[in-house]
């Protein structure tokens, strides 16, 4: 006989149960399925997109307003230092970018909200300056939902046109200005807000 049912989290709820017959008086018993596990894997998957959207927002840092590579990119500078800064920095921001989207990709615990948290991405990456991203060497996997970036198309694309890389990496509502937006959209909420949380069941 259920004894009670005490929900976890306030987001959306999953309820399983195996009904098994037979029982005296002919009543039907409810099993829980294992719920316990489902709550800490949902956990963990909101704790870990976290530590990721602040990964990604310290990632998109040298390329914010106030941040060293966009002066840099402003004042027109070609040095190979700033080239080499500006490469690793864009792998950086793109590896971390790239976990994000795993984590809302693969979790099965994360509702339909914070599966559109991608969209603003995808958007950018397959709009208008699309052809630009690609010969800058960054392009949107639509299976995946990674970015991959070639480092060397990357380095080219700079070296011919450092006005349009500064462009389409640090001008309002660009790459990193979208990225940092979605990192904000996490950050600024209450860890699980984009997830469900299965229901704790007591029997």
């Amino acid at each position: 006989m259920m004894a009670g049912i005490t929900s976890v989290g306030a987001v959306g709820y999953q309820q399983y149960y195996i009904g098994n017959a037979g029982v005296a008086g002919g009543a039907t018993s409810l099993t829980p399925i294992i719920t316990n596990s489902n709550r800490q894997r949902a956990n963990k998957d909101s704790a870990n997109l976290n530590e990721v959207a602040q990964e990604l927002r310290d990632s998109s840092k040298p390329f914010s307003k106030d941040g060293v590579l966009a002066d840099l990119f402003a004042n027109g500078t070609t040095s190979n230092s700033f080239q080499v800064m500006a490469r690793d920095s864009l792998d950086k921001l793109v590896k971390a970018y790239n976990k994000f989207s795993e984590i809302i990709k693969s979790s099965k615990y994360v509702t339909s909200e914070g599966a559109k948290l991608l969209n603003q991405v995808k958007e950018l990456m397959t709009g208008k300056n699309a052809a630009d991203y690609r010969k800058m060497g960054l392009e949107l996997n639509k299976q995946t939902g990674k970015i991959n970036f070639d480092d060397k198309r990357f380095l080219f694309f700079l070296n011919n046109d450092i006005a349009k890389t500064g462009k389409l990496l640090v001008n309002d509502k660009y790459f990193t200005m979208v990225l940092q937006n979605v990192s904000q959209s996490v950050l600024g909420k209450q860890t699980g807000y984009y997830f469900n949380s299965p229901i704790d069941v007591s029997v």
